[in-house]
C-alpha cells in the first residue's frame, strides 16, 4: 500500500489536489519502447472529484499526447448532457509507484486550476481520509495495480 499524504492552509478553497503524470495506454508504450523512442508524458495537477463517477482530462492533454479517441458517451454533468470522447490512459499520482490504467472522458477544464477531475474510477483503488478540520488529506492506494 502506498500512502499520499497533503496539507495546506486552502484545502477547502483549493480542493484535495495531486500532481500526476499521463501517459499514452500502455500498447502505445511499447511502441515507443520498441522504437527506442521517448514516451510522451504530461505532468498535470488533479482534482480528487468524488463526485464523478469517471475520471476526466482537459482535451487539450489529448491532443497534445496525440490520444485516439475510442468511441464517445453522454455524460451528466451539473450543466447537463453532453457528449464527451473517451480515451485510454495511464497515470501514475506523485510520488506513488503505480500505473493506472483508465479509459477517461475529454473535457474542457482550461478555465480550471486543474487539468484532470480524479474520480471514482481511481478511488476504488484508494482509501481517502479528508480531514477538513486539520486542512489534510491521505490518500491510501490498494488494489491490483502494475507496479513498476
Amino acid at each position: 500500500m502506498s500512502v499520499l499524504s497533503y496539507k495546506s492552509p486552502d484545502l477547502e478553497s483549493g480542493g484535495a489536489t495531486v500532481e500526476i503524470k499521463i501517459f499514452p495506454p500502455p500498447s502505445v508504450i511499447q511502441l515507443y519502447n520498441d522504437k527506442k523512442e521517448k514516451v510522451p508524458t504530461k505532468k498535470v495537477i488533479g482534482l480528487i472529484d468524488t463526485g464523478a463517477s469517471k475520471t476526466a482530462i482537459d482535451k487539450n492533454i489529448a491532443s497534445e499526447l496525440n490520444l485516439i479517441a475510442r468511441d464517445k458517451q453522454k455524460v451528466l454533468t451539473p450543466s447537463g448532457d453532453s457528449e464527451h470522447y473517451l480515451y485510454d490512459i495511464v497515470i501514475v499520482l506523485e510520488n506513488i509507484k503505480y500505473l493506472i490504467p483508465l479509459q477517461v472522458f475529454g473535457a474542457v477544464l482550461d478555465k480550471q486550476p486543474y487539468d484532470v477531475l480524479l474520480g471514482r474510477d481511481i478511488l476504488r483503488y484508494c482509501t481517502l481520509i479528508y480531514n477538513g478540520w486539520n486542512n489534510s488529506y491521505d490518500l491510501h492506494l490498494h488494489g491490483e495495480l502494475i507496479n513498476y
